[in-house]
């Protein structure tokens, strides 16, 4: 049953010689979270394999593996830096809406707990985050 092989394929543009490096489905199963090996953050459509949104605010020069998770909404998503702050976009907007601060390396995980609204992050260090206004993120 599991080797039928894939039911679709697509090539997203997300740039010349970027490399996916994290893909993870929204909680509603429609949207697909893409990290890469540069500064690229993107959503991708689950069924079309089109670009939602592309997010290029964050570091990554050294084409780490930098990961990102969507909020259990699907409303926002985290992503890690290599300057060390996690990024928050919503995925209505282009830009941050806000820049958490509070790591000396690049940020590698970044994960929601849904039940506690707070989420952590890590680098050679863990952070728990508890935001003032979860409705904002901030």
């Amino acid at each position: 049953m599991l080797d039928a092989g894939p039911f679709t394929s697509w090539t997203i543009d997300i740039g010349a010689n970027v490399e996916i490096r994290t893909v993870s489905f929204s909680d509603d199963d429609k949207l697909l979270l893409v990290t890469t090996n540069s500064n690229v953050v993107c959503i991708v459509d689950a069924f079309e394999g089109t670009v939602v949104r592309k997010w290029t605010s964050r570091l990554n020069s050294r084409g780490a593996t930098l990961e990102a998770c969507f909020t259990p909404d699907s409303q926002f998503v985290l992503g890690g830096s290599e300057d060390g702050t996690v990024h928050c976009w919503s995925v209505e907007e282009t830009e941050p809406v806000h820049i958490f601060t509070g790591h000396a390396a690049p940020v590698s995980s970044v994960r929601w707990n849904p039940r506690l609204m707070t989420f952590a992050s890590a680098c050679m260090n863990t952070v728990l985050w508890l935001p003032k206004d979860v409705k904002t993120i901030e």
